[in-house]
């Protein structure tokens, strides 16, 4: 039996509230999917809480999945659609804490411990690389995190995101010219600074 009618025979298993086809349904998408939401919302916490509410809405929501995709592009949908939501509601509270009381009453800040850092160099252009990649537009961000962040193809993001292959390959042109842009803007300016 293939893989696509071995996820029909669980959805329809979960459909008539059969707990094991559900659990062996998490089990097959659950790498997956935490490597989508930890792909956009940057945090593992985060994305383990992202993901379970995806299995939720999954579960509430599956006798709406009408087959026109597999249910992992439904579901890895899901889970994109609830990682920007929950970006949104992070955003709106604004719980981002750099600096935290200690039990005596004295500021504290985490500092990386640079010893242990590899190369230095490489590391900055990873973290510019991640600020740029934030200050994409909506659907450039989505189609680099989706494509080279989870690891999916054109045409699974296509699906997930509910557009034609080709869209997602001008995005994706796109967006690697206006990274590459960035890039080599942010290394004229630290060659300024070297001089």
């Amino acid at each position: 039996m293939d893989e696509k009618n071995h996820l029909s025979l669980l959805v329809e298993g979960v459909l008539n509230n059969q707990r094991a086809s559900f659990d062996e349904l998490v089990d097959l998408l659950k790498d997956k999917g935490i490597r989508v939401a930890y792909g956009i919302v940057g945090n593992l916490e985060d994305a383990k809480d992202v993901l379970q509410e995806s299995f939720i809405k999954m579960y509430v929501n599956i006798g709406k999945f009408n087959a026109r995709s597999s249910i992992s592009t439904w579901f890895y949908r899901i889970v994109v659609n609830s990682s920007y939501d929950f970006l949104k509601k992070k955003k709106a509270k604004k719980r981002i804490k750099p600096i935290s009381m200690t039990n005596d009453g004295d500021l504290q800040m985490d500092i990386a411990d640079q010893s242990l850092m590899p190369d230095k160099r490489l590391t900055q252009d990873c973290a510019y690389l991640d600020i740029y990649i934030d200050r994409l537009s909506l659907k450039q961000k989505q189609v680099v995190m989706l494509r080279y962040k989870s690891g999916f193809s054109v045409d699974e993001v296509a699906n997930m995101l509910g557009c034609k292959a080709s869209t997602i390959k001008v995005h994706l042109f796109r967006a690697i010219n206006n990274l590459r842009k960035a890039l080599e803007a942010n290394k004229d300016k630290q060659g300024e600074k070297d001089v």
